[in-house]
């Protein structure tokens, strides 16, 4: 397993474990509605491609009380999508939820 830190901060946003990356993700705090769904910086995107991540699996749990929805998708997903600058943030892309797999916990 790896930690993976928001580019130019100390703030860790998610982890790789294999081919896999996990972040957890508060939909009152994190999610954005116009891309509906949860982005991730550009940068980070190109560091699991550079370290053959294949998959990205966003874990939910805030938006109903005591549970926790998970979605998966490819990283290669995000090769499609625009990319966006965000209020204070930097270069992001974002899959909207309903293209990716909703799993069961």
């Amino acid at each position: 397993m790896s930690e993976v830190y928001l580019p130019d901060k100390d703030k860790i946003v998610g982890k790789i474990v294999d081919d896999t990356y996990y972040s957890r993700r508060s939909f009152k705090v994190h999610f954005y509605r116009i891309g509906e769904g949860y982005p991730i910086s550009v940068s980070i995107l190109n560091h699991l491609k550079a370290t053959n991540v294949k998959f990205v699996i966003i874990i939910e749990y805030d938006r109903n009380v005591g549970e926790e929805q998970i979605y998966r998708c490819n990283v290669s997903d995000y090769d499609s999508r625009a990319s966006f600058k965000w209020a204070g943030h930097d270069e992001q892309k974002c899959v909207p939820l309903r293209r990716m797999e909703m799993m069961k916990e």
